[in-house]
């Protein structure tokens, strides 16, 4: 019998430390010379792998604790497959994040943001249009003014530049 919630910590915990000891070390380059860590192009991935640490090991730990305390735990049956039909919507997130890497610079940073914040929420459950387009108009604009207007952070404009 498999443990679905088992098998997702040790899968998150699995994959910060890859980015943790493979991909970031191997990606990132960061000179010697920056003596602010907070200015290290490094930092905001390590910040990024490390909470995903911290969330696969408290999956992993309610799972433990769980089992202890003999709470009835969400069991997968021999006769339900391992990947249920409403699980598809978690299986389209990496492509969606992939096509987002590829759309920051044909369509800008603020728009493939908007684009991939709506396809996010509906793939979360959200139904609600004024929400979706209000989320995805207001908060890729801040984030695009405060960077570019207040941290004087060049970002890739697309079609806006």
């Amino acid at each position: 019998m498999i443990n679905r919630d088992l098998l997702t910590g040790i899968g998150i915990i699995a994959l910060s430390l890859l980015g943790l000891l493979v991909v970031i070390p191997a990606g990132v380059v960061v000179s010697d010379s920056d003596d602010n860590i907070a200015l290290s192009p490094a930092f905001w991935p390590n910040v990024i792998m490390i909470t995903m640490l911290l969330a696969g090991i408290s999956v992993l730990l309610k799972v433990l604790l769980d089992k202890l305390r003999r709470l009835p735990a969400v069991i997968r049956d021999e006769d339900e497959p391992l990947l249920r039909t409403e699980d598809w919507r978690l299986v389209l997130v990496i492509p969606a994040l992939f096509a987002y890497y590829y759309l920051i610079n044909e369509l800008g940073i603020q728009l493939s943001s908007g684009l991939l914040l709506v396809v996010m929420m509906l793939l979360g459950g959200e139904r609600r249009f004024w929400l979706l387009l209000s989320i995805a108009i207001i908060l890729p604009t801040f984030l695009n003014y405060f960077f570019i207007h207040i941290a004087n952070v060049n970002l890739p404009l697309g079609w806006f530049d």
